[in-house]
């Protein structure tokens, strides 16, 4: 994309502000647009009973609500702004056809694309084992497909979970849109034969397979590890959902492991259970259920179950739903 014209407009500005227009589902980068005195916030669009609704409303700051694609489209046709900054929009917009002259949109989104684009990139940096992080970019046609101005890493140390991700991830957002901004938006040359990714969440996805290997087990809890979501497995026909997992590396309990057999468990305490998984044993943390029906002995099978191979990450753009966009 050439960027000239935009760039040309910045340095023309001088104490003129951008006129802005903001569409998403969170606060973080808003926040800083608010704050920063390059931005005139002209309108916000949000996204209905969003985290940004809530913290707007207990701001008492104006917004529009999102309530279909053509109608926002039809308002954007009608606003004169420079800029419009999306962060969680729900909509894929035809950015070539609705763009004016001078016009610059960009997205904020919570991966390091062009890996884990689409609707979940946060589970799926978990799930699959991928870098997480943000990026800022240039909005086009696609689903967070265009050129990439500036991003950040998170390492996905052991102590991460999905909660402390998820707000790692937004808190990123904001660097990597700061960044971006001092860089007057600048897109950076993509390297094209890089590999790119989708991960959209579905129900089936959070199903626990006992089939799987203990490491994608504990991914797969770690993933989903929030009562909002929540991996889950049946036994006996109770439902059990996970919140968190890990391994058991402890050298005295692996010296008994032949007295167990495959999928029995061995311990349960509180809220945990630890069960023998081929050679290793795992612990499964915060479960919720009825954990009444389950008892030391029982070897655990899944009433129904998916594998991991057969969710895999996303191949088709349809298939995405681009709510972090």
């Amino acid at each position: 994309m050439n960027n000239t014209h935009w760039n040309r407009r910045l340095e023309q500005a001088g104490d003129n502000m951008k006129e802005v227009v903001f569409v998403g589902n969170r606060f973080n980068v808003l926040k800083e647009i608010m704050n920063s005195k390059e931005f005139d916030v002209k309108q916000i669009y949000c996204v209905q009973s969003s985290s940004l609704a809530k913290e707007l409303s207990v701001r008492n700051i104006d917004y529009k609500l999102l309530r279909n694609k053509q109608e926002f489209i039809n308002d954007l046709a009608k606003l004169d702004f420079d800029i419009l900054i999306s962060n969680g929009c729900p909509y894929i917009l035809p950015v070539s056809k609705i763009k004016k002259a001078g016009q610059l949109f960009i997205n904020i989104h919570p991966s390091l694309l062009p890996e884990l684009r689409g609707n979940s990139p946060i589970n799926g940096a978990l799930l699959f084992n991928k870098k997480a992080g943000a990026t800022c970019h240039i909005m086009d046609d696609g689903i967070d497909t265009g050129e990439t101005i500036e991003q950040i890493e998170i390492d996905l140390t052991p102590d991460i979970d999905l909660g402390l991700l998820y707000q790692l991830s937004f808190m990123a957002e904001s660097d990597a849109f700061n960044l971006a901004l001092a860089n007057n938006f600048t897109p950076q040359k993509r390297n094209q034969a890089e590999s790119t990714s989708y991960y959209s969440r579905k129900d089936e996805d959070k199903i626990i397979d006992f089939k799987d290997d203990a490491e994608v087990t504990v991914r797969r809890i770690k993933a989903f590890g929030l009562k909002s979501q929540g991996a889950y497995f049946r036994y006996n026909g109770h439902k059990f959902t996970v919140l968190d997992a890990e391994l058991v590396t402890n050298a005295y309990l692996f010296s008994k492991i032949d007295g167990y057999k495959n999928l029995q468990i061995a311990f349960i305490y509180d809220d945990t259970i630890v069960i023998r998984k081929d050679n290793v044993f795992v612990k499964l943390k915060k479960v919720i259920g009825e954990i009444q029906h389950l008892h030391v002995g029982d070897i655990l099978f899944q009433d129904s179950a998916v594998n991991i191979e057969g969710l895999g990450l996303l191949s088709t753009a349809k298939d995405v739903h681009p709510r972090n966009r």
